[in-house]
């Protein structure tokens, strides 16, 4: 329908803004408010206060609305009287000597005439300055009166019209005041010197020249802003096209509850509000790019919708090759009356067109291949099955998607109400102090430095895995860095230990010659069971959670694994890669790690693309990881069994970080062994009865990760591990060797050594300990010798081992 309105207006763009449009702009604002004094007809001094805070409205007053049932009271101030709301007495008259000499209920003042506040020309044979009855008057601020300007306020219009008030424009459509007052041709919304509106100052100061003005304060308040140009709108009575979405709200709602919203409080909360308080969709615009408004009219009254190309052509008799303006308003044709019809000038809300955008990508419906009508008249390609965008567009897109499906849906051009099943509502992202990001505050990131300095994949899997995806999002370079050491230093390093190994050994994958994967082949290594079934429970997770939208439940899984994969697996298995005792096993451990690393480069491929697609093609030598099957949960058969390696380890896993907790409290170097421990744990203590081979292994890692001699067990103590600190002579001894061990290892990285080269370890002082220890020194450092003697070393080195010195020496064997 086409009628004027009052709609939020853009002045400076000279367009009128649809309510989903406005939404987009709001900004909190600190403004100064005025109470005016208006006089009462034929009454000495008497005046009614109202408050408003856009001062440039006040030409265009032409009533006053009070609530019927609110009480207001005359008080005496001096020698004037003035009518107010009783409960803003105190807030207003605070501090004043008054009076209250006569107390009324509102009704009781409907009918109550005033004075022009300007000498300007007003329409005559109209009844104007009177008191009205307003159902929106509160007394929560101002006065308990609220002045009616009609053209400029969209309950000012309903109260215009319930009453036959005239609609004063009083400002033109280039936002310049055109009544007779101060600030006549000044923008209404133009600054002065003082950062303050030029018209309001304007006014306010005409005001308190003829006592009309009685207070200024600041006010606080939100404002809407043109989301393309920043400019603050006003409110304004405009002729313009509208849908009536407000008659649809009750199938908005209805059709809403058949789409899954994250976050879920999004679907009932700002979505559900938004469509139960719809308001009519203003949907002309006076541009002269855009989609051309396809209604004629005609000078009787006649309005045509022409529903596609071919329905002008035959009308028009003309073929058609561009349908945009000027083209297309040189097309006419014949109204039933014999006049013509001329196609209105104005072009489509450009959110029509964003919302149009499922069906209008295929034409349909007057356009579309018979295959894709098919597809859309199906439910293949409408709706969809997800749409993700930020919270802002819950009034945008998502509104004009959602509004254009029910528009169809109740015409029946499509089966569904509903453009879209889910939907992923992000939040924004702010700086680190949860600011708004601007170029001005000069806190803005950008984000391409941040991709050149760490990576498109970190960037992506930071936004996934920062908070859950409807959350603001806190963003600064420290939090890319510890995604990097979290995350991606950790994975790079799993795949840069596998293939470093595998290139000296020639590793080569066992893949099935049909499908290029692994056939499910089971290594006899308790850790290769446990890794793989923990792999497999995560394919299973993984795509549960991806089924569900949970993308930051699946991410933060991955990362849980990957520090399973290399604080634990790896470092465990690590002798099997360089010194395994059986081929076996090392080939069992190859294959497991293979296994392991191109299955996850599949499931981080969404989240991670790039580090996936390069360990995925080096690792099988396939063309893309992203034209690979992704994993799908429940086809693994023997995760099951398998249970109890997950169990089992994550046991072990939490005794080992109960006894080195103890180690820290009690200043004691891992390095350093212990004589025994004590724990807590039924689950491995079962194992003794049920599986010894994997209770042995389980009591073997104990040992290892605490670095003790004999594991014990008590179910009465209370904590889950009691390690014996007291350190003998022998043990001491020990732990020196390994300090010896680690300044060896760094020395041959230092000297550039390959992992696999042999060396000749020569020695000076601490003589006992290589006595003691040197067979187990020489096995861990991958020595042929050591020698009490100075080898003509590539490297040499003077180290304190608990206040002793010792010289070190080593050369490539």
């Amino acid at each position: 329908y086409r009628g004027h309105k009052v709609i939020p207006y853009c002045y400076r763009c000279g367009t009128a803004l649809s309510s989903h449009e406005v939404a987009q702009g709001y900004q909190t604002v600190k403004e100064n408010s005025i109470t005016v004094k208006f006089k009462i007809k034929d009454e000495l001094n008497t005046y009614i206060l109202a408050w408003t805070t856009t001062p440039w409205t006040l030409p265009g007053n032409v009533a006053l609305a009070v609530g019927k049932n609110i009480d207001y009271v005359y008080a005496k101030l001096g020698e004037e009287i003035l009518i107010l709301a009783e409960d803003r007495v105190s807030e207003l008259l605070k501090d004043k000597d008054f009076e209250i000499i006569k107390k009324v209920k509102g009704e009781n003042l409907l009918g109550l005439e005033y004075e022009a506040l300007f000498n300007h020309p007003y329409p005559v044979n109209s009844k104007l300055f009177y008191v009205v009855a307003g159902d929106f008057v509160s007394t929560t601020d101002g006065t308990g009166v609220v002045h009616i300007a009609p053209a400029f306020g969209e309950d000012d219009a309903n109260v215009g019209k319930e009453n036959n008030l005239p609609t004063l424009v009083t400002v033109s459509e280039q936002g310049e005041m055109t009544a007779h007052v101060p600030g006549k041709g000044i923008p209404v919304k133009k600054r002065n010197e003082k950062n303050k509106y030029a018209v309001d100052e304007l006014i306010v100061e005409d005001l308190k020249a003829r006592n009309l003005f009685f207070k200024e304060e600041l006010y606080e308040h939100e404002y809407p802003f043109c989301w393309r140009c920043d400019t603050p709108l006003i409110y304004y009575a405009k002729p313009s096209w509208f849908i009536r979405m407000s008659e649809l709200s009750a199938d908005l709602v209805k059709n809403n509850e058949n789409i899954t919203w994250f976050p879920e409080y999004i679907k009932e909360g700002r979505f559900g509000e938004w469509l139960r308080g719809v308001k009519d969709w203003a949907i002309s615009r006076e541009r002269y790019w855009g989609t051309p408004l396809p209604l004629w009219q005609c000078e009787c009254g006649e309005v045509k919708v022409i529903e596609s190309q071919k329905e002008l052509e035959e009308l028009s008799g003309q073929k058609l090759d561009d349908l945009h303006k000027p083209f297309i308003d040189d097309v006419k044709f014949k109204c039933v009356c014999g006049q013509e019809m001329v196609r209105t000038p104005e072009v489509l809300d450009v959110w029509f067109d964003s919302g149009s955008m499922p069906l209008a990508q295929y034409h349909y419906p007057n356009g579309a291949t018979e295959e894709d009508k098919e597809r859309v008249e199906s439910g293949k390609y409408f709706p969809a099955d997800f749409i993700s965008e930020a919270i802002d567009q819950t009034r945008g897109w998502f509104y004009t998607l959602h509004a254009i499906a029910n528009l169809l849906w109740k015409a029946g051009k499509v089966s569904e109400g509903r453009a879209f099943k889910n939907v992923i509502c992000l939040g924004h992202i702010v700086d680190a102090q949860g600011k708004k990001m601007s170029k001005s505050k000069g806190n803005m990131v950008d984000p391409m430095e941040i991709m050149q300095e760490y990576s498109a994949d970190m960037l992506r899997y930071f936004l996934y895995t920062v908070n859950q995806p409807g959350m603001v999002k806190k963003f600064d370079v420290k939090s890319m860095k510890d995604v990097m050491n979290r995350v991606f230093r950790m994975l790079w390093n799993s795949y840069y230990f596998f293939v470093m190994y595998a290139n000296i050994d020639k590793f080569e994958p066992a893949f099935t010659h049909s499908s290029g994967e692994y056939a499910n082949t089971i290594s006899r290594n308790t850790l290769d069971k446990w890794i793989l079934a923990e792999l497999y429970q995560l394919i299973n997770d993984v795509d549960k959670k991806l089924n569900s939208y949970d993308i930051y439940g699946a991410a933060k899984d991955l990362e849980i694994f990957i520090d399973n994969l290399s604080n634990w697996y790896i470092r465990r298995s690590r002798k099997r890669f360089w010194k395994s005792e059986s081929d076996e096993d090392k080939k069992d451990a190859y294959t497991t790690l293979h296994q392991v690393l191109v299955m996850l480069s599949k499931l981080m491929a969404p989240f991670t693309p790039f580090i996936s697609e390069e360990i995925y093609k080096n690792l099988t030598g396939k063309e893309s990881v992203h034209l690979a099957e992704y994993p799908q949960g429940g086809t693994i058969s023997f995760v099951d069994e398998w249970e109890k390696y997950i169990i089992l380890m994550r046991v072990a896993r939490t005794t080992v970080n109960a006894g080195l907790q103890q180690r820290a409290l009690s200043k004691i170097k891992v390095r350093q062994p212990l004589s025994k421990v004590t724990i807590k744990s039924p689950e491995i203590k079962k194992l003794e009865k049920d599986d010894k081979k994997l209770f042995d292994e389980l009591l073997d890692i104990l040992k290892d990760e605490l670095n003790v001699k004999v594991v014990f067990f008590d179910e009465e103590q209370t904590e889950e591990a009691i390690l014996d600190t007291e350190i003998t002579e022998e043990l001491k001894l020990e732990g020196q060797a390994r300090e010896v061990i680690r300044f060896i290892q760094e020395m041959r990285k230092e000297a550039g050594y390959e992992v696999d080269n042999r060396i000749v370890v020569g020695y000076s002082g601490m003589s006992q300990l290589f006595d003691k220890f040197g067979d187990m020194i020489a096995k861990e450092v991958l020595a042929n010798a050591l020698k009490p003697e100075n080898v003509q070393a590539d490297l040499q080195k003077e180290f304190s081992v608990d206040g002793e010195k010792i010289i070190i020496g080593i050369k490539r064997d």
